[in-house]
């Protein structure tokens, strides 16, 4: 099931993209129509992007977040591994990006994300995608999203926490 999720102001810092080859630039208008058509294929009716460029909605318990970035003509799409209350205390983070060679990260890459005090997989696309395979990725992504949120981040907790 998908649903809608507020669209919040966010920026993101575009670290690297998805390297395939594929060769297409990606307009602001095809990256708005890749997470119209995602919502779509789940009977959602969505505008893609809004005026900020920004999106969001989630694929089951994965809560995907959307932002087209004009200057580098990018689509970053975001999963929520976890979202802290406070600063992530000494440790945890280093801790996180341990296990990110070992761990399954859904064609993504961790990133902490300051301003929203998040962590997130991030898929980053600087060309087009066709509709399926823009799908099939973005529930690759949230599958990972949670399996992060409920497998990884209790042993990360139990190693920084109660080191052996």
């Amino acid at each position: 099931m998908l649903a809608l999720l507020l669209l919040l102001p966010a920026c993101r810092h575009v670290e690297r993209a998805d390297g395939d080859g594929a060769k297409e630039i990606l307009t602001r208008e095809r990256a708005s129509a890749m997470v119209r058509s995602l919502f779509a294929s789940y009977g959602v009716e969505s505008p893609g992007l809004n005026a900020n460029d920004l999106g969001a909605g989630t694929i089951g318990d994965a809560a995907l977040y959307f932002e087209y970035g004009p200057g580098e003509k990018s689509l970053i799409c975001s999963a929520l591994v976890y979202k802290f209350h406070d600063d992530p205390r000494p440790g945890v983070l280093d801790a996180f990006y341990a296990e990110e060679s070992t761990t399954s990260t859904g064609g993504g890459h961790l990133v902490y994300e300051d301003a929203s005090k998040g962590l997130y997989l991030d898929r980053i696309y600087k060309s087009s995608r066709p509709d399926s395979t823009f799908r099939a990725d973005m529930e690759e992504l949230a599958r990972a999203g949670v399996m992060w949120g409920n497998d990884v981040l209790p042993g990360v907790a139990e190693k920084v926490f109660h080191p052996k």
